[in-house]
Order: C-alpha cells, then sequence, then structure tokens
C-alpha cells in the first residue's frame, strides 16, 4: 500500500512552492549575506584608511621636520650670506674710500706738477723770447755792419774803379813810351802791379772786417 502511496505523489503547485521555499534560499537570506558581506569590507576600508592615514600622518611628519630643518638651515645660510654680504660691503667701502684717498692725493700731485711744469714753461718761454731778442738785436747789429760795410766796399770799389781809370791812362802813356821790343816786361809789370792793387784791397778789405768785428 505504501510503494502505491509513493508511486502516486504529483508535484503540484504547492508543492513546488515548499520544495523551493525548503531548498533555494530567499532574497532575505541574500540581503543578509550581502549586508554581512558590505560591513566587513567597510571595516576592511576603515582599517585600511587609518593604516594609511597614520602612514601619511607619519610622513607629513617627517616632512614637516624635513621642512623645518631645511628652514632652520637656509636661515643658518641666509644669516651667514647676509653676515659675508655685510663685511664685503664694509671691506668694499674701506676700499673705496682709501681708493677716493690715494686718487685725492694721486689728483693734488698732477695739480703741483701742472703747476710747476706751466711754471717752468713759463720761465723757459720768457728765457726764449728774452734770447730770441737778444738775437734779434744782435741781427739787427749785423746787418747794420754789414750795410756800412757794403757801403765800404761800394767806396773802395768805387775807389779800385778810379784807379783803374788812372791805371788806364798810365798805361797809355807807358805805352807810348814804352817800345815794341818792351811789351812783354810791359805785360810782366802790369799783372805785377794789377796784384800789388789786389793784394792791398784785400788787405783794406781784412782791415775793415775786424774794425767792424765782422772776422
Amino acid at each position: 500500500m505504501e510503494e502505491e502511496k509513493e508511486e502516486g505523489l504529483t508535484l503540484n503547485k504547492k508543492t513546488i512552492e515548499v520544495l523551493i521555499t525548503n531548498i533555494i534560499p530567499t532574497a532575505k537570506y541574500f540581503e543578509l549575506r550581502f549586508d554581512y558581506l558590505q560591513q566587513r569590507m567597510d571595516t576592511k576600508f576603515d582599517y585600511i584608511q587609518q593604516q594609511m592615514d597614520a602612514r601619511f600622518d607619519a610622513v607629513d611628519t617627517k616632512f614637516g621636520h624635513m621642512q623645518q630643518q631645511m628652514d632652520a638651515r637656509f636661515d643658518a645660510v641666509d644669516t651667514k650670506f647676509d653676515h659675508m654680504q655685510q663685511q664685503t660691503d664694509a671691506r668694499f667701502d674701506a676700499v673705496q674710500q682709501q681708493m677716493d684717498a690715494r686718487f685725492k692725493q694721486v689728483d693734488a700731485r698732477f695739480d703741483h706738477m701742472q703747476q710747476q711744469t706751466d711754471t717752468k714753461f713759463d720761465h723757459m718761454q720768457q728765457q726764449m723770447d728774452t734770447k730770441f731778442d737778444a738775437v734779434d738785436a744782435r741781427f739787427n747789429s749785423v746787418d747794420t755792419k754789414f750795410d756800412y760795410l757794403q757801403q765800404q766796399v761800394n767806396d773802395v770799389q768805387s775807389g779800385i774803379k778810379a784807379l783803374d781809370v788812372k791805371l788806364d791812362k798810365l798805361i797809355e802813356r807807358m805805352d807810348v813810351k814804352i817800345d815794341a821790343g818792351l811789351r812783354e816786361n810791359r805785360v810782366l809789370t802790369i799783372r805785377l802791379f794789377t796784384f800789388a792793387l789786389g793784394f792791398a784791397a784785400i788787405s783794406m778789405v781784412g782791415l775793415l772786417g775786424k774794425m767792424l768785428q765782422i772776422f
């Protein structure tokens, strides 16, 4: 009888609903599982976020400490540079003052040398003017003496011309009186006489030059 009942079991709609309800999980079950999974994930994310925040805070602390150290070092370097700049400015100011003082001394020396040079040149110019005036006076005196000597020479030339005229007349007289055979002696005599006259003229010119202090 039992076998017949088992063979007579049928799957109706109600049986299927019972099977689905008892075997397949419901949506509420999935919601609970998803909520639990979400809580675990949120817990892990919070833990990871806390660790990351802690690490970033540690890094920020280290960077802050490094920044403070770097700022302190840069401040020390700036202080040293400021001190060096002040020392350099002070040294440059001292050097500039020394250079200004030396340039003033050099300018004063150049001014003094310029004054001395101007004085010496003025004195030399005066001496040269005096010497040139003396030379001009001497040249004027020499010109006067040359004019006087020229006049004396002209007078001597006039006397020589007059003497030549007299000699010509005397020669004519001598030519008349001397024979033709004595012409050679006459020419020699005339040459000797002319030489004597020329020597006398040269002696006269030398005497005049010595008197006038030309020679």
